[in-house]
């Protein structure tokens, strides 16, 4: 399908569908560089990015939905997510109205990080890409960047101000050679390296 509203999509988990008279909504989550929901009202003609709030920042492994409401206009997305790096697993419930419009319930509210982090790439060793997830407590000037062994810098995913939360980044590596890289994140006082091995 063209014209999709994400680009560049490496991984899809799950849909889900939702049918009844006048009504043809289909649901799908997956991963391209963050994690994403889709939705369409006409099977699949057109589609619209929705918001994820709440606590779904893991991989989405299943999603069920059901219509309910004036006109059947509303949409509850059951979301079982599990964290690639500790496989702990979790769900919540998203509320959607109007069909396709904004989040306007979540039966978890997402809680805020109390420290900053930086977790293990995923996959690692990895080839051609990589996740890499991280935490900030508060509001912060964020830099990360990747290195060769020689201290050289390879790349530069973020160097911008982020919001207080969980973010990920995917890094794509096929122009690089095979070996040991590091990852540096810097978010105002914190700073944390960590390595990760790039196989071609």
């Amino acid at each position: 399908m063209n014209n999709l509203p994400v680009s560049n999509i490496n991984l899809l988990t799950t849909t889900a569908s939702v049918n009844n008279s006048g009504l043809n909504q289909v649901w799908v989550a997956g991963e391209a560089g963050s994690r994403f929901i889709l939705s369409s009202i006409d099977g699949g003609a057109s589609w619209q990015q929705q918001p994820i709030m709440g606590t779904v920042q893991n991989a989405i492994l299943h999603m069920s939905a059901v219509s309910f409401g004036a006109m059947r206009d509303s949409v509850q997305i059951w979301a079982v997510t599990v964290d690639l790096n500790t496989f702990a697993s979790g769900g919540e419930i998203l509320t959607y109205r109007n069909r396709i419009g904004v989040v306007t319930s979540v039966k978890e509210q997402a809680k805020l990080p109390t420290e900053f982090t930086l977790s293990q790439n995923y996959p690692n060793p990895f080839n051609p890409s990589t996740t890499i997830r991280y935490a900030l407590p508060k509001a912060q000037f964020v830099s990360l960047k990747i290195f060769n062994m020689a201290g050289q810098e390879a790349a530069t995913l973020v160097n911008r101000q982020q919001e207080a939360g969980e973010h990920s980044i995917q890094w794509h590596a096929e122009k690089l050679p095979s070996g040991v890289y590091m990852y540096r994140l810097q978010a105002g006082e914190f700073s944390e390296t960590k390595k990760m091995i790039l196989m071609q």
